[in-house]
């Protein structure tokens, strides 16, 4: 699973470094997320969520809430 949520936040690394928006960095978060929302091991999707929200806050000047975070899995 930590290999899996690992690869994960490579994957979605860029992603922060282009986005300034909060509805464009959702946009790109549902992209990249969109083929691993099914899975559902525990653990798993709150070691990305909270990536997630620490680069999207330190990175971007993005705040993004529970809300938010459960949003960008629904893609």
């Amino acid at each position: 699973m930590l290999s899996t949520a690992q690869h994960i936040i490579e994957e979605i690394k860029p992603v922060f470094n282009t986005r300034h928006n909060k509805n464009e960095l959702m946009l790109a978060l549902q992209r990249s997320l969109q083929r691993y929302n099914q899975w559902d091991e525990p653990g798993f999707r709150e070691t990305v969520n909270e990536f997630i929200a620490h680069e999207s806050q330190t990175t971007c000047s993005i705040r993004l809430g529970e809300e938010d975070l459960r949003a960008v899995w629904m893609g």
